[in-house]
């Protein structure tokens, strides 16, 4: 009678550390879930402190002074690590800044010819210091006052695909010293 006693209590405390143990691995999964909540709620804080969005213009986000050094690329860590549907809840101009690799272009100062070129409104986006203009502008700056440029297809889920062939970044010296 005391084996089977014995072999009750162990039996019962078994079962009480597996429904233990479940009730434990919930409670994990669960702050795993709010963990990543939090996660992507204070990722869209430092997103709207690092980055400055005018949804009034047709301009690509730009960084603001407020953020620190670094604090971008973690940004795009984080904004790689996430699943699809995540991503697809944050605004379209930040995911494209965010997925963009972005590369130095080589020093290279324009033509009179090429800038002539691109007062085609038809053909060419013009996009100085990574902020959109009116190609007529152009007009105002001699060749002497830019950098460094380069020419680029607009890819398909670009915003301003079909309204323009090419994309051409110019960059003004003074802009082009401060790119890392």
């Amino acid at each position: 009678m005391n084996s089977k006693f014995v072999i009750a209590i162990v039996l019962n405390i078994s079962i009480l550390q597996v429904a233990y143990g479940q009730e434990n691995t919930l409670n994990k999964d669960t702050t795993k879930e709010n963990s990543r909540e939090v996660d992507i709620k204070e990722f869209h804080e430092r997103i709207s402190k690092c980055i400055n969005l005018d949804t009034t213009v047709k301009t690509s986000p730009k960084i603001s002074t407020n953020a620190k050094k670094g604090e971008i690329d973690k940004l795009k860590v984080f904004y790689a690590e996430m699943t699809e549907i995540e991503k697809s809840k944050i605004n379209p101009w930040i995911q494209r800044f965010l997925s963009q690799k972005e590369v130095k272009p080589n020093e290279k100062t324009p033509t009179v010819h090429e800038i002539e070129d691109w007062l085609n409104k038809a053909r060419y986006q013009i996009v100085l210091d990574e902020r959109i203009i009116d190609n007529n502008l152009l007009f105002k700056y001699k060749p002497k006052y830019f950098h460094a440029f380069f020419v680029t297809s607009i890819p398909k889920n670009d915003v301003f695909y079909g309204d323009f062939q090419l994309r051409v970044n110019i960059f003004t010296s003074e802009y082009y010293k401060n790119l890392e």
